[in-house]
C-alpha cells in the first residue's frame, strides 16, 4: 500500500467517533485516523494490511495515511460514506437475509484464506444497495499477525480459546439471530451499556459478570449451538 500524506485541517471535524479512531472526510477519501498510534499496534496494522492487499482480497484500504510522514491511519473510498451499519435494523426480512448470506460469503472468503476476523458484530458490517463490507479489516488475525483490539467484549472470546474459525461462526450466528430479530447482541459493548452492565474488562467481577452473561468458557460449547441453528445457516 502506497503512503498519502494529508494536511492536518483534515483532521479538525471528525464525522464519526469511535473507541479505536475517528473518521475524517475530503473531497476525495475517508480516512480512519486512530486516536492512539502505538508503535507495535501500528506495525501489526501495517504488515496485516499489505498481507491482504497481496491476497488480492476485497478490503477497503487504499493507502496508508501520514501526518510529518508518521503512518496515522489509512484511506478509504469516499463512497463508503453513505454505507450505513447493520444495527440500523431494516425492516425488511428478505433484504436481511440477503445481507446475511453476503456477509457468510465474506467471512467464507476470509476463511478460505486462514484470516479470522474475530471483531464481528452489527456496527461492524456496512450495507448500500446491496453492497455489504465488513469494517475494521485491519484488527483481523493472519498469518503470524494476531488481533490487536482487545477493548470490547470480544476479549473474552479470545482469551478463552485460541481464536479459529469457531469465534467467527458464533459471533455470525449470534449476529443473525440479533438482525432477524431486531435484538443487540449479547457480547458487545452495546448490550452492557443498554443492560447497565461494566465492560471495562479490568478486575474479576466484571469478567465474572460477563463470562456469566455469555457463558462461553468451553470451546465444545459453540459446536453444538452452531451445528444445531439451521435456520440461520446459508
Amino acid at each position: 500500500m502506497k503512503v498519502l500524506e494529508i494536511d492536518k485541517t483534515i483532521l479538525e471535524r471528525p464525522i464519526n467517533h469511535g473507541a479505536e479512531a475517528k473518521i475524517y472526510a475530503d473531497d476525495n477519501y475517508l480516512y480512519k485516523i486512530f486516536n492512539f498510534v502505538d508503535d507495535k499496534m501500528l506495525s501489526n496494522k501495517i504488515e496485516k494490511l499489505k498481507l491482504l492487499h497481496e491476497l488480492n482480497l476485497d478490503v477497503k484500504p487504499l493507502y496508508f495515511v501520514a501526518l510529518n510522514s508518521n503512518i496515522i491511519g489509512y484511506s478509504m473510498d469516499k463512497k463508503y460514506i453513505d454505507y450505513k451499519p447493520l444495527n440500523s435494523f431494516d425492516k425488511n426480512v428478505n433484504r436481511k437475509l440477503d445481507n446475511l448470506k453476503k456477509l457468510k460469503d465474506k467471512l467464507d472468503i476470509l476463511h478460505n484464506q486462514g484470516i479470522i476476523y474475530g471483531d464481528l458484530k452489527l456496527s461492524n458490517v456496512l450495507e448500500h444497495n446491496g453492497d455489504v463490507v465488513l469494517c475494521d479489516i485491519d484488527n483481523v488475525k493472519i498469518d503470524e499477525y494476531d488481533f490487536d483490539t482487545f477493548g470490547y467484549l470480544q476479549n473474552l472470546y479470545l482469551k478463552a480459546f485460541e481464536a479459529d474459525i469457531y469465534l467467527d461462526n458464533y459471533m455470525f450466528n449470534a449476529l443473525a439471530i440479533s438482525y432477524l430479530n431486531h435484538v443487540v447482541e449479547s457480547y458487545t459493548v452495546d448490550y452492557a451499556d443498554k443492560k447497565g452492565l461494566p465492560y471495562q474488562l479490568n478486575t474479576r467481577q466484571n469478567q465474572e459478570i460477563l463470562a456469566s452473561m455469555i457463558d462461553l468458557k468451553d470451546k465444545e460449547k459453540i459446536k453444538p449451538f452452531i451445528k444445531n441453528l439451521k435456520r440461520y445457516h446459508f
